[in-house]
């Protein structure tokens, strides 16, 4: 008689959209290669701003942890460049994540200006608008494109880039050391 495995530790990342997914991805491979043991489940929430989405998450995870085990560890990755046009439903984003226990890692203003900070030399850039990330990530990153796959991420970032990133943002680093990647001693 075999003894029974080992389950994975089961974390959701709910993504804004397919390049948020594909970087999931691409974190779930760093992960597979360190030998951690984790399921990263990224699903593309469905919803036009960040409450509608973590609305639409919650609907997911009740129905998820409903078949299977609870997830060990939930994020979501999700925009900020939302959040000037609809202030009232931002706050109400931010209370809902907190009452489903979601960690978001809120990507100002867009995945794209979250992805300039993991080039060296440019962790403190913050572009205000979603036009100014484009082109920020488009000059540090030729050929980029949205929607990116996992292998079109890890031709480009490394680890150390992904890390670099975590230094400056409290919600990627909380997603890293639930994934194993960062170890947190003392």
């Amino acid at each position: 008689m075999r003894g029974r495995q080992k389950e994975r530790t089961r974390i959701l990342v709910g993504c804004e959209g397919e390049s948020e997914n594909g970087y999931a991805v691409y974190l779930k491979r760093l992960a597979d290669e360190k030998g951690l043991f984790v399921h990263i489940d990224p699903p593309v929430l469905k919803g036009g701003d960040a409450l509608a989405r973590l609305e639409w998450m919650e609907g997911y995870i009740e129905r998820e942890e409903g078949r299977r085990t609870p997830f060990a560890h939930k994020f979501a990755l999700l925009d900020t460049d939302q959040d000037r046009l609809t202030p009232e439903r931002a706050v109400q984003a931010r209370q809902l994540a907190q009452r489903i226990g979601v960690t978001v890692v809120w990507q100002v203003p867009t995945h794209e200006g979250l992805l300039v900070r993991h080039f060296e030399g440019h962790t403190t850039r913050r572009p205000a608008l979603a036009v100014d990330a484009t082109t920020q990530i488009e000059r540090l990153w030729p050929g980029y494109a949205k929607g990116m796959a996992a292998m079109d991420y890890s031709r480009v970032l490394t680890e150390a880039d992904v890390l670099r990133a975590s230094a400056v943002e409290p919600g990627l680093l909380s997603l890293l050391v639930a994934i194993g990647l960062v170890v947190v001693t003392g």
